[in-house]
């Protein structure tokens, strides 16, 4: 008998093909299946599951495909844990103090897929769908259920599933069992809305997926459907509502086919209304609304945490403390930490790049924008390697100065006092940094521009007192700061004006846009972190040590970032700067991350996971901007307008009247200056009030007109 060679994944969890991953998989007995992208290649898939090295070969032969593995339920066989978010596993440590299983686990793009063998606990727990677990970010696969395997590709990134734990599955612990079925929750589907009553979180979803089918099944078309839908929710469920959870589950629903496009009948209220095709036609025709872009939130990456020193020295003890978002906490120290190294560490070929970087921190109040900086902050000087700097402070020992200038000549002055070489300036709030630099008309935002490059950053005056001058290269400064969406829009154009330079410099990450009072933590304790900053300081250490860093595989390299970047630079409206994002300072920016992840991962070379990663933030930060799209106007009246617009881009295109005037907070400015700004869009044909009608009763309205050709 021959001898049957198992693949192994190499030094990155990879392999040649997705055959030799599925091979992997069946050597521990976990039986393959073929895939066309993630779904099965055929029906009756969980019967025609193999461990067959010859059939997986020919099913790979013939399709070129994908392979999953399939969970069955008896003991000796396997299940899996599909896990999605980072936030699972720090759920579970805040609630039992324990981390989960060591077993074998595959990376995949958002999360990690962990197998597990079968128990009488886990085939007592059974499937768990990911739409009713709580947070909806984990499942389980027990039975009959399939998960890609490692070595095929993801359909999106084109990156494949990784394995980053080798080892053979082992059983479940008894108390992670017990905390998955706890997570469990039912969904009532409700056909009835009863009058003057609120249909609550976790019943939300059972109904909409009801009345939007009720409308699918009668042939109302998806404008309509859409329309009425969101009006529905809105007046029946209670707030806060995430519009755009509602918007992907109509179109999920519209993806079906649609029924008999005779009348139908809803029940709203205590009364049933008509929908239909042929039900009276609004006036307005609403061809003219311009729905060209459905804008829903970007997802940070969290997977491009996992495994790096700060991750468990800092991130992991602080989500088990409070409910600070790791994304907000991760952010400013990656900042921090390329600007700590910036006059020291480069990449081979590369010497005149500053590692500084520009970072917002946007999210609603009470999820601990600043503190999580500032979190950073203390990480770092837990470290050894920062500190706040205070008027008694005479001299930067070599250490990166945290500061809140009133202006970028007070900084220069106070980084030459100081002998301050890494720099950062950083406001709690975008507001404060507006009110301290007095920010029209000054040289504040030129002077970003500079130092962001790393070029000359000089004030030569008569008074040597207040003179300063710092040559390319001789430092790095780095622009930190925090703010609501809202306060972002108010207050970025007054730096900006009309000029959209710094926003091609600035990477945004986007924490909580609606507040939720039950995650909200009513504590914070600082956490335990001093070994995780003493690990921290040696892989700087020896980063600075090392001093350049070179590509593992330079070719490789090129390649990723060609392949991974392809399409980010493009603007997709002519007249619409803020979303014209260099190029070259795309891949600047995915360079220096991709030295942060190989001086956190501590790393020789940069290989192509820290690329990986890289290009997965670089990614995000393009769609950040494209998402929020930072306004640029020279004037309030020209702010305002810009919003307008920007709210029902947000919103396809179009929304109610009531709620576009809510969004846009209208009662703050003065009646004049709105009405100068509604009427100037709609005389311009930009926007258009209608009424149409919903649920049997006329709506007033407001579209985003299409533009002429």
């Amino acid at each position: 008998m021959a001898l049957i060679t198992i693949p192994q994944p190499d030094a990155n969890g990879e392999f040649t093909t997705p055959a030799e991953g599925a091979k992997y998989m069946a050597g521990f007995g976990i039986p393959q299946i073929p895939l066309r992208g993630k779904a099965p290649w055929f029906s009756e898939w969980p019967s025609k599951a193999t461990l067959d090295f010859e059939q997986i070969d020919k099913w790979y032969a013939e399709y070129q495909c994908n392979f999953g593995s399939v969970a069955k339920a008896a003991i000796g066989n396997h299940f899996v844990v599909e896990v999605d978010s980072i936030d699972v596993r720090a759920r579970y440590k805040a609630d039992t103090q324990l981390d989960f299983t060591n077993t074998l686990t595959i990376r995949t793009r958002q999360g990690a897929h962990r197998w597990f063998l079968q128990s009488l606990e886990s085939l007592a727990l059974g499937n768990v769908s990911q739409s009713f677990v709580q947070h909806e970010d984990f499942s389980v696969r027990v039975d009959a259920e399939q998960c890609v395997s490692p070595g095929s590709v993801h359909v999106i990134s084109g990156k494949q599933y990784r394995v980053i734990r080798d080892t053979a599955p082992v059983l479940c612990s008894s108390a992670e069992l017990t905390w998955l079925g706890a997570q469990k929750i039912t969904r009532k589907k409700i056909a009835v809305v009863e009058a003057g009553t609120l249909i609550q979180h976790g019943s939300i979803h059972g109904a909409l997926v009801s009345f939007v089918g009720t409308l699918r099944s009668k042939n109302v078309p998806l404008e309509a459907g859409e329309i009425a839908a969101m009006a529905w929710v809105h007046e029946n469920c209670a707030p806060p509502i995430d519009e755009d959870k509602v918007r992907e589950t109509i179109h999920s629903v519209y993806k079906y086919p649609a029924g008999d496009p005779g009348a139908s009948t809803v029940l709203f209220g205590s009364a049933a209304s008509s929908v239909a095709p042929q039900a009276e036609k609004p006036k307005f025709d609403a061809s003219c609304i311009d729905r060209s872009e459905t804008i829903t939130k970007p997802k940070f990456p969290s997977w491009v945490m996992l495994e790096t020193s700060i991750y468990r020295g800092l991130i992991e003890p602080a989500m088990r403390t409070s409910t600070k978002r790791p994304e907000l906490i991760f952010m400013p120290l990656v900042a921090t930490i390329l600007n700590s190294v910036g006059t020291k560490v480069r990449i081979k070929g590369l010497n005149n790049t500053p590692l500084s970087l520009f970072l917002g921190s946007l999210a609603v109040k009470g999820w601990f924008k600043s503190s999580s900086a500032e979190l950073g902050f203390k990480y770092m000087q837990w470290a050894g390697l920062s500190e706040e700097h205070r008027i008694s402070t005479a001299n930067a020992d070599g250490k990166q100065l945290i500061f809140t200038a009133g202006s970028m000549e007070g900084l220069g002055i106070n980084m030459t006092k100081t002998r301050c070489a890494n720099a950062i300036l950083y406001y709690d709030e975008l507001r404060s940094c507006i009110s301290k630099v007095n920010i029209e008309n000054s040289s504040f935002a030129p002077h970003l521009l500079t130092i962001y490059e790393g070029g000359r950053f000089a004030n030569l005056i008569k008074s040597t007192r207040e003179s300063f001058a710092f040559e390319s290269g001789q430092y790095c400064a780095s622009w930190i700061w925090c703010s609501t969406i809202k306060s972002f829009h108010e207050n970025w154009p007054k730096i900006m004006g009309s000029n959209s330079d710094l926003i091609d410099r600035l990477f945004i990450v986007l924490g909580p846009e609606k507040a939720d009072k039950d995650e909200k933590a009513s504590f914070y304790a600082d956490p335990d972190c001093m070994a995780g900053a003493a690990e921290t300081r040696a892989l700087i250490d020896r980063a600075l040590k090392q001093g350049t860093f070179d590509y593992e595989d330079l070719g490789q390299a090129q390649t990723m970032i060609a392949e991974g970047l392809k399409g980010l630079s493009v603007v997709n409206e002519e007249d619409d700067d803020s979303q014209n994002l260099s190029l070259s300072r795309i891949v600047g920016l995915t360079q220096k991350l991709a030295l942060f992840f190989a001086i956190d991962l501590g790393l020789d070379s940069i290989t192509g996971d820290c690329l990986e990663r890289a290009i997965a933030l670089t990614r995000y930060r393009c769609d950040v901007i494209r998402y929020i799209r930072p306004i640029e106007a020279e004037s309030t009246l020209g702010r305002l307008q810009a919003r307008m617009e920007h709210v029902l881009r947000s919103n396809s295109g179009t929304m109610t009247e009531k709620l576009w005037k809510d969004a846009l907070n209208y009662r703050r400015y003065d009646t004049e200056l709105w009405a100068r700004a509604w009427k100037g869009k709609a005389q311009a044909q930009q926007i258009v009030f209608y009424t149409d009608t919903i649920m049997g009763r006329p709506v007033k309205m407001v579209g985003l007109l299409k533009r002429a050709d």
